[in-house]
């Protein structure tokens, strides 16, 4: 029988309670089975541990604070463990079973608690179908058939089927001064961010490293190196992270005749990419989906069709690292069609920065690129506090490559509806944002080729008059892209798009998608942009 630190805490917090008097006064407490306090670690109201010879319950959520550090604190005392009681977990000696085995303890594997690692908070107009899981009061659910709109355990017999409380799990997180360095300088590391660990392991490039909690590493030679933390807590649960460190010179994309088209995750990101004619690729779309407050950057799935999840950053490490070792230059698009953009949750816009740093970071990637189209659903502006973010982040990062993909019609880019184009750009420039780029999202209006010039020159027009007053117009098409839906084009407005950007001169085309390129005809005609 495995035991979780949840079925822990539950046992000591019911044992405990047996050893308080009428009178209310604190006996002698069974604290066997019974954790240390631990500063890293997580409590909820009702968890139990051990500090300082004497058992102590948590009042409500804590992390951090001492048991007994101050009067009015979260942790109330249950009594002085006295040391002989009770018995080990799943232990029927003592402790007043009276010869009943275990009925302290959940025999189920896993017991009560629930890995909610990745689940995001249910939403009332979510769309989810049979299998679909949602966080709902701290607790982790599952929906037994579709349902929309109805409040997981409001009704018995009711879609939603309670899987268990969430359990605080294992939590790794480190930074690392700089993922661009040169050779023989040293870099380091600070886990201290990591939570509910018990043991933690260093890998660099898959070899084991006898590092501590801050270690601090010099590398010689140039490359890409993957720096790994895995923690693990008391119960075997663990998490992992990985961080690129760049030793020497690393390319960047080139000043115009960029064909940087994009890919959602949902497709074969690794072959598709190196199956087609293209020396780099945007990865999309990074967001945050769990409207809890907290920034919590991972993959979106789904935001589009009702019903909006992410997985973690890691889960596309391995492919984003494969891309990399084959010379494919990578950038993060943030953001998508309906999608919760990281901004969202940030309070301010140091931490939207550390959060933006932390995908690059992760990836060991230098370009980040804005598809904000979410707007209109959400219930405060986060566009000043994200260009704040972004100036500091250049300032940081000489080499960071950033731009906006925004939404456009007919007569260019917009200033309302789902992604504010205009007023966002204008403000960047304000704020100080050295963008890279702007691209105007030429689709849904597009029958043919023609259809798109008269969007982009009035784009210019706006940059030009509006944002970079005193530029020439060549300059600002040096800074323009253009993002189609290859579905809507022809293979000949495939080569005319490519001769017209030729000769504006323009940054980009950065079509949608490389997962629907087939048989990479547009990407072949695109490519040539770059080798003009």
């Amino acid at each position: 029988m495995k035991h979780t630190r949840r079925d822990i805490l539950r046992k000591a917090s019911a044992l405990g309670a047996a050893v308080i008097g009428a009178s209310g006064v604190s006996a002698a407490a069974d604290c066997d089975g019974v954790a240390e306090w631990k500063s890293n670690g997580t409590y909820t109201s009702g968890d139990q541990v051990v500090d300082d010879g004497s058992l102590w319950e948590a009042e409500w959520w804590t992390r951090g604070d001492e048991p007994g550090a101050d009067e009015w604190g979260p942790w109330a005392e249950v009594g002085v463990c006295s040391g002989d009681g009770g018995g080990d977990i799943g232990d029927d000696d003592g402790g007043g079973n009276n010869g009943d085995e275990g009925d302290d303890v959940d025999d189920s594997d896993g017991g009560d608690g629930a890995d909610c690692r990745g689940v995001v908070e249910w939403d009332a107009e979510a769309i989810y179908t049979g299998g679909d899981r949602a966080v709902y009061e701290g607790s982790l659910w599952e929906a037994e058939w579709w349902t929309r709109g109805d409040e997981p355990g409001s009704s018995e017999w009711g879609p939603w089927e309670a899987v268990g409380s969430c359990t605080p799990m294992p939590d790794a997180s480190f930074r690392v001064s700089s993922t661009s360095i040169d050779p023989g300088e040293t870099v380091r590391m600070d886990m201290t961010a990591s939570e509910n660990w018990d043991t933690y392991e260093w890998t660099l490039d898959g070899e084991p490293m006898d590092w501590g909690e801050t270690p601090e590493h010099t590398v010689s030679e140039a490359g890409r190196y993957s720096v790994a933390l895995t923690v693990t807590d008391a119960d075997g649960n663990t998490a992992s992270t990985t961080k690129t460190i760049s030793v020497g010179t690393m390319s960047s994309p080139i000043d115009g005749g960029i064909y940087s088209p994009y890919q959602g995750t949902w497709y074969d990101v690794v072959e598709d990419t190196l199956e087609t004619d293209t020396d780099r690729v945007i990865l999309s779309f990074v967001g945050d989906a769990t409207r809890d407050g907290e920034i919590d950057p991972g993959w979106l799935s789904g935001c589009n069709a009702g019903s909006c999840d992410e997985s973690p950053l890691s889960a596309q490490a391995d492919a984003i690292r494969t891309l990399q070792d084959e010379g494919i230059e990578v950038g993060i698009s943030i953001g998508g069609w309906h999608s919760p953009v990281v901004a969202r949750d940030a309070s301010d816009a140091t931490e939207l920065k550390e959060a933006y740093a932390t995908i690059l970071d992760t990836f060991g990637i230098n370009h980040l690129d804005i598809d904000d189209e979410n707007a209109d659903q959400r219930d405060r502006t986060v566009y000043e506090m994200r260009n704040e973010a972004l100036a500091m982040l250049n300032d940081e990062r000489p080499d960071l490559t950033v731009g906006f993909t925004v939404s456009c019609t007919a007569d260019g880019i917009v200033s309302h509806g789902h992604s504010h184009g205009k007023t966002w750009v204008k403000d960047a420039a304000e704020k100080g944002v050295d963008l890279d780029y702007v691209q105007p999202m030429t689709m849904n209006f597009v029958s043919s080729f023609a259809d798109i010039p008269p969007a982009l020159e009035s784009t210019v027009d706006f940059l030009s008059g509006d944002v970079y007053p005193g530029t020439t117009r060549d300059e600002v098409w040096s800074m323009v892209g253009v993002t189609p839906n290859i579905n809507e084009l022809s293979i000949q407005d495939a080569r005319d798009l490519l001769e017209y950007a030729e000769e504006k001169g323009m940054y980009s085309i950065a079509p949608w998608v490389l997962g629907d390129d087939e048989n990479g005809e547009f990407s072949a005609i695109f490519h040539q942009f770059e080798s003009e």
